[in-house]
């Protein structure tokens, strides 16, 4: 094809409506990570940080945009007609009561911001790594609200607390950047097994 053609072919208006919309999306997934999220951190401060700031990468996701569960609704076993019983779940049995988070779930919230009794507990689900832990939400004297930042370090979810923007790293249980830095977190017994396991 000569040149005459390529610029025949450019200047009609059905090939700038197909070359158009590729060209836009490839420069927003090129600029997209820095101009819609906040540049590659999120908006979080990490100056200080625990962690290598190079080594937390950005996962995807805006801030809050994995949502976490903030107000979780339960039913009983009779009632869960949605499992097999190979499915994987997270399961607590603390202060006389007992829950479980199918992973199918977690995949898609990661977080769960719940309450055995009057006690505040995180439950972190990493889909990345397949890491589930739970923790008593409290810190520094009070309940904190975690949520999905984001941001990732050794491929595994950071999760921050609504309260001080802290990021805190699951694996390590402890904030490692902002107000929080080097609070620690109590982690809570759990079981990752299979629905059928669990309910038995």
């Amino acid at each position: 094809m000569n040149p005459l053609c390529n610029s025949r072919l450019v200047s009609s208006p059905r090939a700038r409506w197909m070359i158009y919309p590729v060209l836009v999306t490839a420069l927003l997934l090129y600029f997209g990570q820095r101009t819609l999220h906040g540049a590659t951190n999120n908006g979080f401060d990490l100056s200080r940080s625990l962690i290598p700031v190079d080594e937390i990468h950005h996962g995807g996701p805006a801030r809050d945009g994995i949502p976490a569960i903030d107000r979780p609704r339960f039913v009983s076993v009779g009632q869960t007609d949605y499992l097999q019983d190979r499915d994987r779940v997270l399961g607590i049995n603390r202060n006389g009561v007992i829950k479980a988070y199918p992973i199918m779930i977690l995949n898609y919230h990661e977080i769960v911001n719940d309450r055995f009794g009057r006690e505040a507990i995180v439950v972190t689900y990493c889909p990345l790594c397949g890491t589930g832990m739970a923790f008593i939400a409290s810190a520094d004297g009070s309940v904190r609200d975690f949520g999905v930042s984001g941001l990732l370090y050794n491929n595994d979810v950071l999760l921050y607390d609504r309260e001080s923007s802290s990021l805190w790293s699951q694996l390590m249980k402890q904030a490692v950047t902002g107000p929080m830095r080097g609070t620690r977190l109590l982690q809570v017994v759990m079981s990752h097994t299979t629905w059928g396991d669990w309910r038995r």
